[in-house]
C-alpha cells in the first residue's frame, strides 16, 4: 500500500461523492480502507483490511511500514475542504439567481401594471 495510491484513491472517492463529508472505500494494492469524513471535517478510520485473496479481506490492527497515515488525513481534510467550499459558493449562487429571477418577475409585473394603466 502506498500513501500516493491511497490519495488517489481519495480524490477519486471525494469527487465523486455528492457531498464533502461521507463514507469511503479507499482501495491501494493489497490493502483497503473504510474511511468516514464527517461535517467538521474530522477523518475517521473505521477499519484497515489486507486482502488475503481475490475477493477476501481481513482486518488488520496495524498501518503498513512506510505508509504515511498524517498525508492522507491531511490531503482528505484539504480536499473535502475545497468541496465543501465549492458546494457553497454553489449554493451561494443559486440562491442569488433566484433572488435575480424574483427581481426580473416583479419589474415584468409593474411594466405591464403601468403598460395597464397607460392604455396600453
Amino acid at each position: 500500500m502506498t500513501t500516493t495510491g491511497m490519495i488517489a484513491d481519495a480524490i477519486l472517492a471525494i469527487r465523486d461523492n455528492a457531498y464533502y463529508c461521507g463514507n469511503y472505500v479507499l482501495v491501494d494494492g493489497n490493502y483497503k480502507m473504510d474511511v468516514t469524513v464527517d461535517h467538521d471535517l474530522n477523518v475517521i478510520f473505521n477499519r484497515i483490511e489486507k486482502r488475503r485473496s481475490v475477493n477476501d479481506y481481513r482486518t488488520v490492527s496495524f498501518i503498513p511500514d512506510g505508509f504515511n497515515m498524517e498525508e492522507l488525513i491531511s490531503f482528505i481534510k484539504k480536499y473535502s475542504l475545497i468541496k465543501k467550499e465549492e458546494i457553497e459558493s454553489a449554493e451561494e449562487l443559486e440562491e442569488m439567481m433566484k433572488e435575480e429571477i424574483k427581481s426580473n418577475e416583479y419589474n415584468l409585473k409593474q411594466i405591464n401594471w403601468a403598460g395597464t394603466m397607460a392604455g396600453y
